[in-house]
């Protein structure tokens, strides 16, 4: 499903989902950091592929209901740099009922 601007429990989910993602990213980085001095701890692997998978659905999740997903520059995809500015506004956007 695509993104369409209109976005069922507005700022709320955004913020909620953007605060799952913070802390899903927190423990696959701590994960990996561990892993740079324990690089066979079988648990910790199977750890990081989770943290990886859980952060890449709920990105996915965040960009259907709100856009792309963007924290630097670095995030925005080559050749759509300055898309991202056609994004509704948070003052364009209907808010659901």
């Amino acid at each position: 499903m695509a993104y369409n601007g209109a976005v069922k429990g507005g700022d709320q989910n955004k913020q909620a989902l953007r605060r799952r993602i913070d802390a899903l990213a927190f423990a696959l980085y701590e994960t990996e950091l561990y892993l740079d001095t324990h690089p066979d701890d079988e648990r910790a692997l199977r750890a990081r592929q989770v943290y990886a998978q859980r952060t890449d659905e709920s990105v996915a999740e965040y960009e259907r209901a709100f856009g792309p997903y963007i924290l630097t520059t670095h995030d925005v995809p080559a050749g759509s740099e300055w898309t991202w500015l056609s994004s509704p506004w948070p003052w364009e956007k209907e808010e659901a009922c």
